[in-house]
């Protein structure tokens, strides 16, 4: 506070009650103008919401070493800032640097991956397990006694179609989670689909869900429980499920 009021009254502030100094600066006319006046220009930061077009933001552009998880901070020509808020991270760390999380999927070799994120999703072009890994951390899994073929790319979804000629598979690579659908092209009386995990993480349940943790008890997965939902998108949380071990890391 000091070193504040030595800048805008280096000689009068010491001697002016601090009760009426504070009293002068909060019953200001114009808060807002007497502010302009007495912090510079770069220091003003309005707080816009993730709806803002950037486009019309005057030869802007980014600061990148302020980027957060969830913001960017952009400069404008008068030397005032735009910070963006987002409702989820729209970056990952690489080291000490804040990155652009890109969930597009290309295709390497025999799979698809995601881009960029702290995270990497591998899905098999055909027949295969699924390969997730986090943290030197790694989840496997594959649908049981199916055949994996027609694929299906649409940025960061991959769509598996008609498979075993009854239902379509399809995995949506968000931020910080991955989407998995299973739709049913037939009804089927008490349809049930199995999978096999491979992990050498601890499991764990609660409620409904399965909890996967490393050897310092972090937790590293989260496995969430089902939903269905019919064609007129009434849902349903009446599903069952049991998870066996069959050998060591393999359940």
């Amino acid at each position: 506070f000091q070193a504040l009021m030595d800048i805008i009254f280096p000689k009068l502030w010491k001697s002016i009650p601090i009760v009426l100094l504070i009293a002068f600066l909060f019953t200001s006319a114009d808060y807002k103008v007497f502010k302009r006046f007495i912090i510079k220009p770069e220091e003003i930061i309005n707080l816009l919401g993730e709806e803002t077009d950037l486009s019309n933001v005057a030869n802007a552009y980014e600061l990148v070493n302020l980027r957060t998880p969830n913001t960017k901070t952009y400069k404008k020509v008068n030397d005032s800032y735009e910070i963006v808020l987002f409702n989820q991270n729209v970056h990952y760390k690489d080291n000490k640097d804040y990155k652009d999380i890109d969930n597009n999927l290309i295709e390497i070799q025999n799979f698809y991956t995601n881009k960029a994120n702290n995270y990497k999703i591998e899905f098999p072009k055909n027949n295969g397990n699924t390969k997730l890994s986090y943290l030197n951390n790694i989840l496997e899994w594959k649908l049981n006694d199916i055949e994996l073929t027609k694929t299906e790319i649409q940025e960061n979804k991959i769509k598996y179609l008609n498979v075993n000629n009854y239902i379509n598979l399809e995995y949506v690579v968000l931020n910080d989670r991955i989407k998995e659908n299973v739709e049913l092209l037939q009804y089927i009386e008490n349809f049930s689909f199995s999978f096999t995990l491979y992990t050498d993480l601890k499991m764990d349940f609660f409620e409904d869900k399965i909890l996967l943790y490393d050897i310092n008890d972090r937790l590293i997965f989260t496995i969430n429980d089902y939903i269905m939902f019919d064609s007129n998108n009434k849902f349903s949380k009446k599903i069952n499920y049991n998870i066996s071990q069959i050998n060591t890391n393999e359940y």
